[in-house]
């Protein structure tokens, strides 16, 4: 709910004509879809919701960087009453110069160290070798962060120099962890 007591809607949102029930917000989702459907794969292991609520809010300053390189890109594939809205609203100023793209996507790869540890602490306490946060269990987590590379590969394009360089970075973590969950990456 907004502060007014309105609601407040997001996108993503689904409709599961199966219950009827209409859900928004990409956590929410993923509960609603663990708790009606308990028989498919989870996408929030049981005893990890917390943890796996935590990771968005953990992860997005690491990534916040490389928002004045693809804000623009998105403004100018938005027709111009959004693109116009997208400006009002957002505290990015539409028309500032842009810093030196290998500057920022450098510094971006440097941020998402601290990322990459996340894994590798996850892995050692754990004792779970694997591509995934939880070793070979895929989570919340992963899909967050595989979900934020994919939209920088879309915006930026599959065969940019820019991509092919984030996709390796990190000692090819972030590369790995999209090709690791392409079996995700479509309706099926």
């Amino acid at each position: 709910m907004k502060p007014d007591g309105t609601p407040h809607y997001t996108l993503p949102a689904i409709h599961d004509p199966s219950t009827g029930s209409y859900i928004s917000d990409s956590f929410a989702i993923a509960v609603y879809l663990d708790a009606t459907y308990p028989s498919a794969p989870l996408i929030l292991p049981h005893g990890t919701q917390g943890l796996q609520a935590s990771f968005d809010s953990a992860f997005a300053p690491e990534v916040k960087g490389l928002w004045p390189i693809v804000y623009p890109i998105i403004v100018s594939n938005m027709n111009e009453s959004s693109a116009n809205y997208l400006k009002a609203n957002n505290s990015t100023t539409a028309g500032e110069p842009i810093p030196d793209a290998e500057v920022l996507l450098a510094k971006t790869e440097q941020d998402l160290w601290k990322v990459h540890g996340w894994y590798e602490n996850a892995s050692r306490s754990s004792g779970n070798k694997g591509p995934f946060l939880m070793g070979e269990v895929v989570s919340w987590a992963d899909f967050v962060v595989c979900a934020q590379f994919l939209c920088w590969r879309t915006l930026l394009g599959p065969d940019t120099k820019e991509w092919k360089y984030m996709e390796k970075w990190n000692a090819g973590k972030w590369g790995a962890l999209v090709e690791n969950l392409g079996k995700y990456q479509g309706v099926h």
